[in-house]
C-alpha cells in the first residue's frame, strides 16, 4: 500500500503555534490506524512511536479519578475521560497503572464508559488511588513530536508532519500534560 497525503472532509483548525519558528519533522511520519479510537486525531496531538514499530499513535495518558481503581470489580475511574473531550482509550488496549513504581501493573481494556469516565478491564490486582498514572503500555505514551493538522485515519495510516522546536499554546492540545512537556524539551508549552 502506497501513502499520499490527501484532503479530509472532516474540517477543524486549531492555530497552536505561539511562535512562526520552529522546528518540523521532515519528511512525515506514518500514524497507525489501528492505534487510533476514532477516524481522527485532532490537531495540536502529541505523537509517540509505538513500540516494535514504524509507525506513531496519539499520547494516550490519564490519571485515575476520585475514589481510586476498583480491584474487585475491574474498573478505573478517568479523571479526564468524558463524553465531550477527545480520548483515545479503545478496547482491547494493554494499559499500565502507575507505570514505574512498585504497584505497578498491566491489564486489558474490556469496556470504555465515557457516560461514566470508567475503563473496565480484564483484571487488577491493586485499588490504585486516585491520581495515579494510567497509559496505554505500547510505547506511544513518550512524546516525540506535535502534530499541527488533523489527521483522517478514516480509511488507513496517514503521513503527518509536526514540530519538534518551537512554542505552542498547551491549552489547544488534546493530550497535553507535564509528561508530554519534559519529553518535548525544546517546545516552549504556553499559556
Amino acid at each position: 500500500m502506497t501513502l499520499v497525503p490527501k484532503e479530509s472532509e472532516e474540517l477543524k483548525f486549531i492555530n497552536i503555534l505561539k511562535s512562526k519558528h520552529a522546528r518540523y519533522v521532515t519528511g512525515g511520519e506514518i500514524v497507525s490506524k489501528d492505534a487510533v479510537a476514532d477516524d481522527f486525531v485532532p490537531p495540536g496531538a502529541a505523537l509517540g512511536k509505538i513500540t516494535g514499530a514504524a509507525k506513531y499513535g496519539p499520547v494516550t495518558r490519564d490519571l485515575v479519578g476520585t475514589g481510586g481503581a476498583d480491584a474487585s470489580a475491574n474498573t478505573i475511574p478517568l479523571a479526564g475521560l468524558n463524553e465531550t473531550d477527545w480520548h483515545n482509550w479503545q478496547v482491547g488496549d494493554s494499559i499500565i497503572i502507575d507505570p514505574g513504581e512498585s504497584a505497578e501493573e498491566t491489564a486489558v481494556i474490556t469496556a470504555v464508559d465515557e457516560a461514566g469516565g470508567t475503563l473496565s478491564v480484564d483484571s487488577i490486582s491493586t485499588a490504585h488511588a486516585a491520581g495515579v498514572s494510567v497509559q496505554k503500555n505500547d510505547g506511544s505514551s513518550t512524546a516525540q513530536f506535535v502534530c499541527l493538522d488533523l489527521i483522517d485515519l478514516s480509511e488507513e495510516d496517514a503521513i503527518v508532519g509536526g514540530i519538534t522546536h518551537g512554542a505552542l499554546y498547551r491549552e489547544r492540545m488534546p493530550n497535553y500534560d507535564e509528561i508530554v512537556d519534559a519529553d518535548l524539551p525544546l517546545i516552549s508549552f504556553e499559556l
